[in-house]
């Protein structure tokens, strides 16, 4: 998150609602980074990757309503809000991955929605310095009741492309969604 080559940690502290970037040193051992606690509204989940495209890592954030937050990193473990990095999805969601989906080396957001038994992908589109996200067309995780909990990005059917697959609680299944280039 600092440039140093070492790996550090985002850590969401819903207690606080604030977002801690702790840096590693050469001993393996964490400490806050300077300045890197942000009051911000709670999150429910978040992940880091460099959404713009300008080599610097930014922080990604599901808040409350369906609401997608991209906080941009400034390279030394800091970030900037802007409010036109918001996307919001059609329904609530519980939880998100972050996936090159259409291997254009930009990561895309799949989010699995909550009650709705909905799939939402916000497909990429950012240039360096600016976010912008597609919101693609909803695709039904399953019938009313199945209860989507969770989901994982990977390779499944080996065709070089990355597909989705969503565990449901409702009737116990997990359903493969295979990657067509969404």
């Amino acid at each position: 998150m600092n440039g140093d080559g070492l790996t550090d940690l985002v850590v969401n502290e819903s207690s606080s609602e604030a977002v801690r970037v702790l840096q590693q040193d050469a001993t393996h051992r964490f400490s806050p980074l300077s300045g890197s606690v942000m009051g911000l509204e709670r999150a429910t989940q978040i992940g880091v990757a460099d959404c713009d495209g300008d080599g610097k890592k930014d922080l990604v954030r599901l808040l409350a309503g369906g609401v997608i937050e991209v906080l941009r990193g400034d390279g030394a473990g800091g970030f900037t809000r802007l409010a036109s990095d918001r996307f919001s999805l059609p329904g609530d969601a519980s939880n998100f991955t972050l996936a090159d989906l259409d291997r254009d080396e930009r990561m895309d957001i799949v989010a699995l929605g909550t009650g709705s038994a909905s799939l939402y992908i916000l497909r990429n589109r950012s240039r360096r310095g600016a976010s912008l996200f597609e919101l693609l067309p909803t695709i039904a995780a399953g019938p009313s009741g199945s209860q989507p909990i969770a989901l994982s990005v990977a390779d499944f059917d080996a065709d070089g492309l990355p597909d989705i697959a969503v565990a449901r609680a409702g009737d116990s299944r997990i359903v493969l969604f295979n990657n067509r280039s969404f």
